[in-house]
């Protein structure tokens, strides 16, 4: 056994050599004088060597490096290995992703508008990144992020530093997404506690909406702006959306007016279905235009749309004109329109109701397609009880029955949690119908698939996943021994009950199913059993 005195009296040789300590624990003595601890062991029947640390000054004691042994015994009865796990940290120190990567990475990749991308790079380039530049991801902390908001609310910018916080936080959000196995410090801060905000608008009332859609005809304007007015509120697009609109968009046939993604602030086409009221005014504002390619086309240049500040005046106009008609009439100049998107908020949550199918399971990416406010209209349907939650990003629309709701199918469910449609579900409660001998009952799915290992809670309901190589298309008698062969262990029957007419059980199949079945699906063990029994028959 080793001590501090005789440690210090180790001389280099021409060669490396070793003295040994207690418990396994060594010295390594290289030619150069280096002294170095170390440990050897077997892992999963390989021979492993550990280096703890180097012996001296700025390295380890010889007490400290037997404590680090005794922690290192501990890893490997816990089942892994320390060495790998000693390459895997210097691992992950040397790919350690600094936060400016990252954001940039984020930044340029993340979907968003363009003009969103554009203010949410400029409040970072100016407020994050001369903070946190040289920074590692895992280095800023949910202190940070909040003292350095407070400074911005400090200084009177209450909604940058609002921005500050989301921007961090997609940007972590979009780092774990991507494997980064750090936490996200945005969720130790919340928005009201780096600011708060008192609404300064309101709904229009429907006395205020009649009077404001009278009031478009007194406007002293061109007929096709006062068109165009009337347009934008029936089918609450966006100005520009309507401003640089051409014919060939517009389908008369079929009534509706395709936008292409070029224009839409998400870059997703869209589609606007056209009312009676509305194909009135775009066949009035055809007679306007003449040859112009454009709905609404520019006073001096048929070729061009019309101008950005065009309708702005108009609509403000408006506005006034109802003020001095009736000054308690408090409507706000520069809102008009975007109250009159107040007074239908639910448009948009409307058409996201009408694509629910009762009894369909849906992943949260799903409706990224159909909402630009995912996570409000999700909130919101799910207070409606349109839809259930029954895991972490998946919902279910749930179907009446004359008995109440019907609980999602199990096939449904499982999916849309994988992703995948190559699976086999599995309930033990199968078993009984083999005449084997089992007859408990089970509440617990096994799920062999492709993707996923471990036990998940689906609707109320636990799932056993098993991932696997390969999975059958389907579920024969011979896939259902095999499986049953394999989970003996499992079983409330005892094995010595079971085992014996689940063999006699398999003699009585066909052989060339049976084996094939034990050989793409089953364990090793399953296999041999069966090559037993089929040889002594």
């Amino acid at each position: 056994m080793l001590t501090d005195v005789a440690l210090k009296n180790l001389r280099p040789q021409s060669k490396p050599y070793k003295s040994t300590d207690r418990d396994g624990l060594y010295v390594h003595v290289s030619p150069g004088g280096a002294i170095s601890f170390r440990y050897d062991y077997r892992f999963n029947g390989r021979r492993e060597t550990l280096t703890l640390g180097r012996y001296g000054r700025g390295g380890l004691s010889l007490a400290q490096a037997r404590e680090r042994l005794f922690e290192i015994k501990r890893t490997i009865a816990a089942g892994a290995s320390p060495a790998i796990e000693k390459q895997r940290a210097k691992r992950r120190l040397k790919e350690a992703s600094s936060f400016e990567h990252v954001a940039n990475r984020w930044m340029d990749t993340a979907p968003m508008a363009d003009s969103t991308r554009n203010m949410r790079r400029s409040i970072f380039n100016r407020e994050v990144l001369p903070h946190w530049r040289n920074r590692l991801l895992s280095e800023i902390t949910p202190d940070d992020l909040r003292a350095h908001c407070k400074s911005i609310v400090e200084r009177g910018a209450p909604a940058t530093a609002i921005h500050v916080r989301d921007i961090v936080k997609q940007i972590y959000a979009w780092a774990i997404l991507h494997g980064e196995k750090i936490d996200n410090p945005a969720d130790g801060v919340g928005p009201a506690s780096i600011a708060t905000f008192r609404p300064r608008d309101r709904n229009l009332s429907p006395a205020e909406v009649r009077i404001m859609l009278g009031l478009l005809g007194e406007v002293a304007t061109l007929p096709t702006i006062r068109l165009g007015l009337k347009f934008i509120l029936l089918s609450m697009v966006r100005k520009s959306e309507l401003q640089d609109a051409t014919w060939d968009e517009v389908d008369f046939a079929n009534a509706v007016w395709s936008i292409p993604k070029a224009r839409m602030k998400r870059s997703r086409p869209h589609n606007v279905y056209l009312s009676t009221q509305m194909l009135d005014i775009l066949i009035a504002l055809k007679t306007c235009a003449g040859n112009s390619s454009y709905l609404l086309p520019s006073r001096y240049d048929a070729d061009a749309p019309m101008s950005r500040a065009t309708v702005t005046p108009n609509r403000r106009g408006c506005a006034k004109y109802a003020w001095n008609l009736n000054q308690n009439l408090c409507i706000s100049v520069g809102r008009f329109l975007r109250r009159w998107r107040r007074i239908f908020p639910m448009s948009a949550l409307n058409d996201v109701k009408k694509r629910l199918r009762p009894g369909q399971v849906y992943r949260r990416q799903d409706f990224e397609k159909w909402s630009n406010a995912v996570d409000r209209h999700l909130r919101q349907l799910v207070e409606e009880g349109r839809l259930e939650k029954v895991s972490g990003g998946l919902y279910l629309a749930p179907r009446q029955t004359r008995y109440g709701r019907a609980p999602a199918r199990p096939e449904k469910l499982v999916e849309s949690f994988l992703k995948d449609d190559r699976f086999l579900l599995v309930s033990p409660n199968a078993y009984n119908g083999l005449g084997v001998g089992t007859t408990q009952l089970y509440n617990e799915p096994v799920v062999y698939n492709l993707k996923r290992h471990g036990r998940f809670d689906l609707g109320g309901r636990v799932y056993d996943f098993r991932k696997k190589p390969s999975v059958p298309a389907k579920l024969t008698e011979e896939v259902l021994l095999v499986d049953l062969l394999q989970n003996l262990d499992r079983l409330a029957e005892t094995r010595t009950e079971v085992l014996p007419r689940a063999l006699d059980r398999a003699r009585r199949m066909n052989p060339a199913r049976l084996f094939k079945a034990a050989r793409d699906f089953g364990s090793v063990r399953a296999e041999r059993l069966l090559s037993q029994a089929l040889e002594a028959a």
